[in-house]
């Protein structure tokens, strides 16, 4: 091989096998979603947490861990250790991780692309930037405030997911078959009323162009026995 494509494959080399060794050294993806090797939460936080994070998956199909740290591998940033956690679990999947650094007092949250891709950007920003305010809150303990950060994340990206699933709902037969109901109702509804409409207008002519004769008593002319009797006038006009 000549010495100037080894020279070029090195660097290349060296990105592979640097990766590869992260990939080594990442711990696998926790079953319950829940990776807290710093006990930064108690056990019934911790397990509350993976029940909420087990129905949120369930909900959205979106999967989503919770990570608590207390040191970043070197040359890693908690944004960039973040991304990397999960994209080695979820792969292509969509999917959200909430990383905590106990040692700074410090969180990120990382979004997978098919959640930037389908849900609204500005929906995913707010989502994150209220994660974040719960860290800030005072007067909590760091479990409170990991608690309930992680929850408002997951209620968040909930109701984007509902609100995107109700945009995107095509009507089912069922629906149609309403629909179709309905319309039939309103056309018949409304050649009902026409037609009665055309009978009221009808009637009303009718009774503006009836003449009503006076009825008036006519005496008995020279004794005839039938000469006389009821009738009626019209005057001349």
């Amino acid at each position: 091989m000549p010495l100037i494509t080894r020279l070029l494959l090195l660097p290349l080399l060296s990105l592979c096998w640097v990766a590869s060794a992260w990939a080594q050294e990442l711990p696998p993806a926790p079953a319950d979603g829940v990776l807290d090797d710093t006990r930064a939460l108690s056990q019934p936080v911790h397990e509350a947490l993976a029940r909420e994070l087990s129905a949120f998956r369930q909900k959205t199909g979106i999967e989503a861990w919770f990570v608590a740290t207390t040191f970043l591998p070197e040359g890693q940033t908690l944004r960039s250790h973040s991304r990397l956690l999960r994209k080695a679990w979820s792969q292509e999947r969509a999917a959200v991780l909430f990383l905590y650094d106990r040692s700074k007092g410090q969180e990120m949250v990382s979004l997978a692309p098919p959640l930037w891709q389908v849900l609204p950007t500005a929906g995913l920003i707010s989502a994150r930037d209220q994660a974040h305010e719960k860290m800030l809150e005072a007067g909590k303990s760091p479990e409170q405030r990991l608690q309930s950060s992680m929850s408002v994340l997951l209620q968040s990206l909930l109701r984007l997911h509902l609100d995107q699933q109700r945009a995107s709902q095509t009507p089912t037969r069922d629906d149609l078959r309403l629909l179709r109901w309905l319309l039939g109702f309103l056309v018949a509804g409304g050649l009902i009323g026409g037609i009665a409409g055309r009978f009221s207008r009808r009637r009303h002519h009718w009774r503006t162009h009836a003449v009503h004769l006076p009825r008036i008593q006519v005496p008995t002319r020279l004794g005839a026995p039938h000469g006389g009797g009821t009738s009626a006038s019209w005057p001349p006009r």
